[in-house]
């Protein structure tokens, strides 16, 4: 393919933006969106519908990439006020313009007001505040660009699924007319390919989008479109050369003290732990040209300095990363794909071994983050380094439901609920500091409903514990005795992977466990136990147990799934259906109780 000179490219370019520009000015006709948009109720009890999520894709003449968006947003009071913020990024070396923000009418189609917004410095990290304030139910129309400064490429991954239902989306990416653009996307049907005023335009359309309420056990389950002017390891690796040439900080002064350490194992271990908390929230994907040295700083630059600052404890440090796609031959190269950085330590006199700042094990232990995944990292010179951590033991995998409650004698169960979460697992429950019913609620539906107290988180080298307080009413009283309905909650990614579509692969082989201590009343004792089964099918086992301990006057039970595979296929899938259903029939297991 002939090379095109910049000045040639820049016509071309100006020529795709009238073009853009026609389209992105077109006017929202609200009252026609209510007439053509499902009903709220369409999509159950949610605090919101995006009817319209469009995204442009392209290059302005300097280089830099810019991404117009336009959000229409049918929103209740139940939504988040600060939930704008979420979408409203400042690009790193870029800006943000918002060009209109305004609430309508529904109803009317009327506009009601504009919704303020402001920019705030953090130390040179800038963040957009928005609020929706008194909104009740209205139309949000949000437009903005983000531009990206000194790209010279169209690249960009876009996460389709969002915790909202998506009526329309449509997502466009513009091209000099004759480069190729790598794509990969997931759940996506081709785009439509058009030529236009020097471009190529490449657009991609979806309709009736769930809202995505969790995140999947399988890899690369959800929807997206991954796209860039340039895929392999070179601009992966040109990056990292990038990275290793920024003239960083020295170690502040008030750290210097640690240098005078004899021990360097002990005193770089120091230095990790002086840094934790010293973090900007909400900061990842940033990385200011002036990084101060006494911080707070953004999360991706913490790795960094950490990693510089240990060469001067005599330390080997390499700065490592999670991807969002694998860095290969074929995916797209993407500033986007860098997901999180991490650090490959290796003290003095040791063995290279991982770190993940923020990390709750103790330096030198695998963090159970990185159980399981693949992190890339090198430099032009020395070329890509791949390293995989290994998954572990299915049983380091282990979920655990613990129920130890009291039955009283009108019917209610009370007492404590606590969640064991282990290892790769912690991908799909909320971070310890953000742990709440709501946030539980997403993971394992229904678990709300027993909500009687403030959840308490426990940080342990694996995972947590979660102790929720709990109260329900679910015993049934009648004549000298009660029928007891115990409780059952399931993992929502778990009904969610019954039914995927083969084949897939895990993020990592698991066990689910519910167990119950449930204490009787007094003078009572349990009348007869169901029948219990056992079942193993493949890679698959399901077994459950209940007694009655009488000198403890309880009832004791245990249900569990184990799978020792990462291979999701077509008998996977069967033998999962069936285990769920043995699983769920606690929910109408009805244990008689009587009375002396």
């Amino acid at each position: 393919m002939r090379k095109k000179t910049f000045p040639s490219l820049c016509f071309m370019v100006i020529g795709l933006l009238w073009v853009l520009s026609l389209e992105a000015s077109a006017e929202i006709d609200i009252s026609r969106l209510v007439q053509e948009a499902p009903p709220l109720e369409t999509y159950g009890d949610v605090p919101a519908v995006i009817w319209q999520r469009h995204e442009d894709y392209g290059l302005l003449p300097d280089g830099a990439m810019f991404r117009d968006s336009l959000w229409v947003v049918m929103v209740t009071d139940k939504l988040r006020r600060d939930w704008p913020e979420t979408i409203l990024s400042v690009p790193a070396a870029g800006e943000l313009k918002i060009r209109r923000a305004d609430l309508f009418d529904p109803v009317s189609g009327e506009r009601i007001r504009s919704v303020p917004y402001r920019l705030e410095d953090e130390k040179g990290y800038p963040v957009c505040r928005m609020d929706l304030g008194d909104a009740d139910e209205a139309v949000l129309v949000l437009r903005f660009r983000q531009t990206y400064a000194r790209r010279f490429s169209v690249d960009g991954i876009v996460e389709l699924a969002s915790d909202l239902p998506m009526w329309e989306g449509r997502f466009s990416v513009s091209v000099p007319q004759g480069s190729e653009l790598y794509v990969q996307s997931n759940r996506l049907d081709p785009p439509k390919k058009t030529d236009r005023a020097g471009a190529t335009k490449y657009l991609w359309t979806v309709y009736n989008l769930s809202a995505h309420k969790r995140v999947s056990l399988v890899e690369m389950g959800e929807p997206y479109l991954a796209f860039g002017l340039r895929s392999g390891k070179v601009p992966f690796l040109q990056y990292m050369g990038a990275l290793e040439a920024l003239d960083l900080s020295p170690l502040p002064s008030q750290l210097e003290g640690l240098k005078r350490i004899g021990d360097k194992v002990k005193a770089g271990k120091r230095l990790l732990r002086s840094v934790e908390g010293m973090t900007i929230p909400h900061s990842a994907g940033f990385i200011r040209e002036e990084i101060p040295p006494e911080g707070p700083w953004t999360q991706w630059e913490r790795t960094l300095l950490l990693g510089r600052w240990l060469e001067d404890f005599g330390w080997r440090s390499e700065l490592v990363w999670l991807t969002f796609l694998p860095i290969g031959s074929n995916e797209p190269a993407t500033l986007d794909n860098f997901a999180s950085p991490a650090l490959r330590l290796a003290p003095p006199g040791s063995n290279p071994w991982f770190y993940l700042p923020g990390q709750t094990v103790e330096p030198g232990e695998i963090p159970a983050a990185l159980t399981g995944k693949t992190l890339y990292g090198g430099s032009p010179e020395a070329g890509l380094s791949v390293y995989s951590v290994d998954k572990g033991k299915t049983g380091d995998h282990r979920l655990t439901m613990e129920w130890l409650v009291s039955l009283g004698s009108d019917g209610l169960l009370s007492g404590e609920l606590r969640l064991w979460v282990r290892n790769g697992w912690l991908w799909l429950f909320p971070d310890g500091g953000d742990v709440t019913w709501e946030s539980l609620e997403t993971v394992i539906p229904g678990i709300s409903n027993w909500g009687d107290g403030r959840p308490k988180v426990h940080p342990m080298d694996y995972g947590y514990r979660i102790d929720l307080p709990v109260r329900k009413i679910t015993g049934i009283p009648g004549g000298p005795g009660m029928l007891l309905r115990l409780p059952c909650l399931l993992p929502g990614a778990l009904e969610d992977l019954a039914s995927t579509v083969p084949p897939k692969k895990l993020k990592f082989p698991f066990v689910v466990e519910q167990k119950y201590s449930v204490s009787l009343p007094e003078g009572s004792r349990l009348l007869s136990v169901p029948p219990m089964n056992d079942r193993k099918e493949g890679e698959l086992r399901f077994s459950e147990s209940m007694r009655f301990n009488r000198k403890r006057r309880t009832l004791e039970g245990e249900e569990k799934i184990i799978t020792w595979s990462s291979d999701y296929d077509d008998g996977f899938n069967v033998a999962l259906g069936r285990m769920l259903g043995a699983w769920l029939r606690w929910k109408d297991l009805s244990a008689p109780i009587s009375y002396r």
